[in-house]
């Protein structure tokens, strides 16, 4: 009875080589858990999704959206949209009104998703293959500086009604702003 053929059997195999998941000693160590340098830069690191001039920007998941927000992928597509509150009221100063206006800026749509992470900052793949239940924390978009600064401005400016909206969905998921 022998090892698998997809089992490493020869530490030559896998010196000089980058993992690609967590390993551990109680398991074996298969071919396509370690990737040459060359692979992992251009299949897995950050910079091989981010283009000259972007940035990551983590956006805090709200409670009632973590359902939706696991449904979300690495390179979905999501537009960001945000609302507040605002008083009205007649030109004589009586009857205040509220009335919610909804923004939906042109430069926060079609916003790449880089990751949904857990409060361990771990993908929905690591949490599940390591026995967790995967609940999210955090949605990282990859921004360009344009859109990083829109988002930041909204996390200051207290207008905390900010939701991702899912491509070709009618999804959304609430965020309270930038994540600390």
């Amino acid at each position: 009875c022998g090892l698998a053929s997809d089992v490493v059997g020869d530490s030559a195999d896998v010196v000089g080589k980058v993992a690609v998941k967590d390993l551990s000693k109680r398991n074996n160590l298969y071919k396509d858990d370690t990737v040459t340098t060359a692979e992992y830069s251009t299949k897995y690191s950050v910079q091989s999704k981010l283009t000259s001039g972007s940035q990551l920007v983590a956006l805090s998941v709200k409670k009632a959206s973590m359902a939706v927000a696991g449904e979300v992928d690495s390179n979905s597509t999501v537009d960001v949209t945000y609302a507040h509150t605002e008083q009205v009221t007649n030109a004589d100063g009586t009857e205040v009104n509220e009335q919610v206006i909804v923004y939906e800026p042109d430069e926060l749509k079609n916003m790449t998703v880089y990751a949904v992470v857990n409060s361990d900052l771990q993908t929905k793949e690591k949490a599940e293959a390591g026995g967790k239940t995967f609940i999210p924390a955090d949605v990282i978009l990859i921004a360009n500086t344009q859109q990083a600064k829109e988002l930041i401005g909204l996390e200051y400016s207290s207008k905390d009604n900010i939701h991702l909206l899912l491509d070709g969905t009618n999804k959304s998921i609430e965020v309270s702003g930038l994540s600390k």
